[in-house]
C-alpha cells in the first residue's frame, strides 16, 4: 500500500518535469505562429490543470519561509502586471503578447502558477530519477538538432538563420535551453549515487548537447553553459576543498572577466567572442531605458516595445543599421519588464530572481552531500538562465526553464528549514488524499473545460489565417468566394491583428484594393501607433494619387519614427506633388540634420530643385 502510494506521489510530481519538455517541444508547422503560440496554448494548460495543487495543499507545502516570500513577490508581479496591462494602450498586445514573442500577461501568470506548483514539489527524494529524465529530454531535444544540422528536418521551416533551431524557432534560443541544460548534465556527474556507465552516458549527452550548439553557430549557448559550469565547478571544489578557494576564487574572476572583456571586444578573446550584435544591443538597451525614463510607472505597455522602439531609438541608429531596422524586444528581460512593464513590475522580477538566488544560498549552506550538491547543481543552471537573460529574448521556451529551475530551488529549501517535513507532509498526505484529490479532480474539470475552449478559439483563429493567407492572391477564385472567406475568418474571436494585417496585404495583391483597404482602417483604429499599417495606408493613398492623404499618413509616421530618412524623403515628395515646395524644404532641412551627405539627401534635394524650375 505504501509503494502504490509513493508511485502516485512521485507521478504526481515528475508531472511538471513532463510538462517542462512539453512546453520546449511543442510546435504546429501549421499556424501562422508555429513556435510561440502553442507554447503559450501548452502553458497554460498546464498552470490550470496545476491550479488545484496549490489551492488545495497550500496549507501542507509551505513548510518554507521562502516559499512564501516567494509567493508573496509572486503575487506582487502579477498584480503589477496586470495594472500594467491595463493601462496599456494595446489590450489585445498586452494580454497575448507581440506577434511571434507571446510575453504577454496570459503567459506570465501561466509561467507563475507553473512556478508556484513546481515550488512545493520535494525534489530532493528522488535525485536520481530528476537527472534522468532531464538528460532523455535533452537527448531527444539535441537529436534534433542534429537532424537539422544533416539538413534532413522533416519540416519545412522558413528559416533565415542557422538550421539548428530545434524546436524554439531560433539558433540562439536553441543553443541557450541546451546550454541550460548541459549545465545540469555535466554537473551531475558528481553525484554519488551514479555508477561509472551512468556518468558516462551524462557526460556523453553533455558533449552531443555542446555539438549541437557549436552547430546553432551561437556563442550564447556556449557562454551559457561556460558561466554555469565555472559556478558549479568553482563552488564545488571550494565547498569540498576549502583551502583551494584562494586559488579558485582569482582563477574564476580572471576568467570570467576575460570572456566578458572579449565580448565587448577587448583583450585576448576578442576576435573569438565580440559580435557585432552586441553593439546593437546596446541600441536596444539604451532605447529600453529611455521608454522606462519616459513612463516609469507603467511603462509603455506590456511586451509593447516594439511599438515604442522607432520614436526613441537613437538617432544614429538608422544611419548604422538601416532607416527600415526595427525592434520589438530590449534583448535584456530586466530592462524589457522596466521598459513595458513600469517600475514596479522591475522591481518585483528583480525581487523573484534575488529571492531564488538567496535561498539557494541558504539554503546550500544548510544541506549536506548529494542534496547540498543538488542544490548547487540547480544554482548553477539558473545563473546559466539569467546570463542568457540579460542579453537575450525572454522566449517562451527558454523562460519556462528558468521559472522551472526558480522553483526547484524554492522547493529544496523545505529540506533545509524542517528536515523532518518529508516525512509530516507524508503523514498528512495519506490522511487526507481522498478529500484532496476530489476536490482536485472536481476543480479540474470546471477549470480545464473552459480552457480546452479558449485555446480552441486561438487555434481556430491561427489556423484559419495561415490557410486564407497561403491561398490568397488567387486570381483563379471569384471576387466573392475570396471576400466571403476573408469576412468569415476576420469575424473569428480573439484574432492576432497582425494576421488581419498579412491578409489584407495578401488582398491588396490580389486587387482587393477596397477590402483591403477597409481592413487596415479598422486596424488602425484599433491601433493607431501601428507604424505598419500607417506605412501601407500611404502606399494605397499613393497609389491612389491621393497625395493630401499621403502627407497626413506619413507626417504621423514621422511623428513615431522621427530618424527615419526613408520616409521623410517620401513625404516631402507628397508635398511636391501637392505644390507645397516650403514645406518640402522643411522635410529636406529635418533630412539633413542627421542624415546629411546620404543618398536619399541628395535624391530629395535633387527632387525639389526639379519642382523649383
Amino acid at each position: 500500500m505504501k509503494s502504490v502510494k509513493s508511485s502516485k506521489k512521485n507521478k504526481e510530481s515528475f508531472f511538471t518535469v513532463y510538462s517542462l519538455f512539453a512546453v520546449t517541444f511543442a510546435i504546429n508547422p501549421a499556424i501562422v505562429d508555429p513556435i510561440n503560440s502553442p507554447k503559450m496554448w501548452v502553458v497554460i494548460l498546464v498552470s490550470v490543470w496545476l491550479i488545484p495543487n496549490i489551492f488545495f495543499q497550500s496549507k501542507l507545502k509551505l513548510k518554507s519561509p521562502w516559499q512564501k516570500y516567494y509567493m508573496l513577490i509572486a503575487l506582487a508581479f502579477v498584480i503589477f502586471l496586470a495594472v500594467s496591462a491595463f493601462n496599456s494602450d494595446q489590450a489585445y498586445r498586452a494580454m497575448f503578447g507581440e506577434i511571434q514573442r507571446r510575453n504577454g500577461l496570459l503567459t506570465y501568470i501561466a509561467l507563475i502558477v507553473f512556478t508556484l506548483s513546481v515550488s512545493r514539489i520535494n525534489f530532493l527524494s528522488d535525485i536520481k530519477r530528476f537527472f534522468i529524465v532531464i538528460c532523455t529530454g535533452a537527448t531527444l531535444l539535441s537529436a534534433y538538432g542534429f537532424i537539422q544540422y544533416l539538413g534532413h528536418d522533416f519540416i519545412s521551416w522558413n528559416n533565415p538563420y542557422s538550421p539548428v533551431i530545434g524546436t524554439l524557432g531560433n539558433p540562439n534560443f536553441m543553443a541557450a535551453v541546451l546550454g541550460i541544460i548541459s549545465v545540469l548534465t555535466f554537473s551531475a556527474t558528481v553525484l554519488d549515487f551514479f555508477d561509472k556507465k551512468q556518468r558516462l552516458i551524462f557526460l556523453l549527452s553533455t558533449f552531443f548537447n555542446l555539438f549541437v550548439i557549436a552547430q546553432s553557430k551561437s556563442l550564447q549557448g556556449l557562454l551559457c553553459f561556460g558561466i554555469g559550469a565555472i559556478v558549479f565547478l568553482f563552488t564545488y571544489f571550494s565547498i569540498k576543498f576549502k583551502k583551494m578557494v584562494l586559488i579558485l576564487l582569482p582563477a574564476a574572476i580572471l576568467i570570467m572577466s576575460t570572456v566578458i572583456a572579449g565580448m565587448l571586444q577587448k583583450g585576448p578573446l576578442a576576435n573569438l567572442l565580440y559580435k557585432s550584435s552586441v553593439s546593437l544591443r546596446g541600441y536596444y538597451w539604451r532605447t529600453g531605458l529611455k521608454m522606462f525614463y519616459e513612463k516609469p510607472l507603467f511603462g509603455v505597455g506590456i511586451d509593447n516595445y516594439g511599438s515604442y522602439f522607432n520614436q526613441y531609438r537613437d538617432q544614429s541608429y538608422p544611419l548604422r543599421y538601416g532607416f527600415a531596422v526595427t525592434s520589438n524586444n530590449a534583448h535584456n528581460v530586466f530592462i524589457q519588464f522596466f521598459a513595458t512593464g513600469g517600475l514596479f513590475v522591475g522591481i518585483s522580477y528583480l525581487l523573484l530572481v534575488g529571492c531564488v538566488i538567496l535561498s539557494a544560498i541558504v539554503t546550500i549552506k544548510k544541506l549536506q552531500g548529494s542534496q547540498q550538491v543538488f542544490v548547487l547543481i540547480i544554482l548553477a543552471a539558473y545563473l546559466a538562465f539569467l546570463s542568457q537573460s540579460l542579453v537575450s529574448i525572454d522566449n517562451i521556451g527558454v523562460s519556462v526553464w528558468g521559472f522551472f529551475i526558480g522553483g526547484v530551488i524554492i522547493s529544496s529549501t523545505i529540506i533545509a528549514s524542517d528536515p523532518t517535513s518529508p516525512q509530516k507532509q507524508n503523514k498528512s498526505i495519506i490522511t487526507s488524499s481522498v478529500a484532496h484529490q476530489t476536490k482536485r479532480s472536481l476543480s479540474r474539470g470546471i477549470l480545464m473545460i473552459p480552457t480546452f475552449y479558449f485555446i480552441l478559439i486561438l487555434y481556430q483563429g491561427e489556423i484559419n489565417s495561415a490557410r486564407l493567407i497561403s491561398s490568397l492572391p488567387s486570381p483563379d477564385t471569384s471576387n466573392e468566394i475570396v471576400l466571403k472567406a476573408v469576412d468569415a475568418t476576420l469575424a473569428q474571436d480573439l484574432l492576432e491583428p497582425s494576421y488581419k494585417a498579412m491578409i489584407a496585404y495578401k488582398l491588396f495583391d490580389s486587387g482587393q484594393v477596397g477590402a483591403a483597404n477597409k481592413i487596415l482602417t479598422d486596424l488602425l483604429e484599433y491601433d493607431p501607433r501601428n507604424l505598419n499599417f500607417l506605412e501601407a495606408k500611404a502606399i494605397y493613398a499613393e497609389n491612389s494619387n491621393n497625395f493630401n492623404q499621403v502627407v497626413a499618413f506619413r507626417k504621423r509616421i514621422a511623428e513615431l519614427n522621427p530618424y527615419n530618412a526613408l520616409n521623410l524623403g517620401r513625404l516631402a515628395v507628397a508635398y511636391i506633388k501637392v505644390e507645397n515646395i516650403s514645406e518640402a524644404n522643411k522635410v529636406l532641412v529635418r533630412v539633413n540634420s542627421f542624415a546629411s551627405g546620404t543618398e536619399i539627401a541628395e535624391e530629395l534635394e535633387r527632387e525639389i530643385l526639379n519642382a523649383q524650375k
